[in-house]
């Protein structure tokens, strides 16, 4: 669906959303869109990261980098790995809970 809206925004972040046409445009942007975040539903890694390293470090650099590409959310994918992995993840896991 698609819905023509004006929106103002400071600093590169969309502060306001209004009706199309609610008030004089500063830009017009053409046929540019503005879409939400994607979310990365299978991934085994990106930026020199491998899921199944499960290091804390690359996951950071991972998360912090992927949304300049659009994408704001992952589902990390592995492949089939030992159980000590599983249990190495889950620390993983409730550590970034705490962030």
């Amino acid at each position: 669906m698609e819905v023509q809206v004006e929106f103002s925004a400071e600093t590169g972040k969309i502060t306001g959303i209004l009706p199309y046409g609610a008030k004089p445009a500063d830009l017009d942007d053409g046929n540019l869109r503005v879409v939400l975040g994607f979310i990365d539903v299978h991934t085994h890694g990106a930026y020199g990261f491998d899921t199944n390293d499960a290091e804390e470090e690359g996951l950071k650099h991972w998360l912090q980098n992927i949304v300049g590409e659009g994408v704001t959310g992952i589902l990390p994918t592995t492949i089939t790995q030992p159980e000590e992995l599983w249990r190495l993840w889950g620390t993983r896991r409730l550590y970034a809970a705490d962030q």
